[in-house]
């Protein structure tokens, strides 16, 4: 399974739930441990308190 994969490339997830794994950490580090062209989409979240209005 897919989610086995992920897992055994990064260690163990912040957050597990049913077909979901949720990592806490720099995104790109993250996506460095992964093999290439395995991921089709990411989702992060902005860098927060850097002085720009949302």
């Amino acid at each position: 399974m897919i989610i086995d994969k992920i897992k055994k490339m990064l260690g163990k997830p912040y957050y597990e739930a049913p077909n979901c794994l949720v990592y806490c950490g720099d995104c790109l580090d993250l996506l460095q441990e992964l093999e290439d062209e395995f991921v089709d989409l990411t989702i992060t979240s902005p860098p927060y308190n850097i002085g720009k209005v949302y």
